[in-house]
């Protein structure tokens, strides 16, 4: 298994059906990844990487409480990534020329300290928060995709209907709850 460490809206391509019909996208920049399988990597996974506006909470509480406690980079953190990159082109894109919208929020997600940029998403991020303080700022292009996003957040931040942004021991849970999230999106999309 792979760790990404940088998901972020420039590292994912997304080709058209024409393009492969094996492939319809890939991530790039490979550069912070590491295979978790190798030893000498596991000690890379405690460095705090990635793209400000795209990092799990828990990365942005490590990087600034002095806890002592290391925080490990792990799948749930890319998945999380991920979760945001989808948010941010659905709040970002699909608008008419001219009348685009959510910069000024948006920007609260990389604009500010570790700390303030933390404590601003987590509260978007609360179940009282997310539907009217972040799915209803999709653009009328994404607004379908209202419910995957909200299932989603679901599957990454509920855990026994408790907020938590910390990691899972089993991620072939997360990985198989995900990827049923998405491909029931598709069936239904192309009904």
């Amino acid at each position: 298994m792979i760790l990404h460490r940088d998901i972020s809206e420039n590292n994912i391509i997304l080709t058209g059906s024409d393009v492969s019909k094996d492939w319809r996208g890939f991530l790039i920049d490979l550069d912070l990844a590491v295979l978790l399988s190798d030893d000498k990597a596991q000690r890379k996974t405690q460095t705090m990487t990635g793209t400000m506006e795209f990092m799990a909470l828990e990365l942005l509480s490590g990087s600034y409480e002095k806890t002592g406690a290391i925080v490990n980079h792990s799948y749930r953190h890319d998945l999380e990534s991920f979760f945001y990159v989808l948010l941010w082109l659905s709040m970002s894109r699909g608008w008419e020329k001219g009348k685009e919208q959510n910069r000024d929020y948006l920007s609260k997600w990389f604009t500010g300290t570790a700390k303030e940029i933390f404590e601003f998403k987590n509260t978007q991020m609360k179940e009282s928060n997310i539907e009217e303080d972040v799915l209803n700022k999709f653009s009328p292009k994404f607004y379908g995709l209202r419910r995957l996003a909200k299932e989603f957040w679901r599957i990454i931040f509920l855990t026994n209907g408790t907020f938590f942004i910390g990691s899972y021991k089993d991620n072939n849970a997360l990985y198989n709850s995900t990827m049923a999230a998405f491909d029931e999106e598709i069936q239904m999309m192309t009904v």
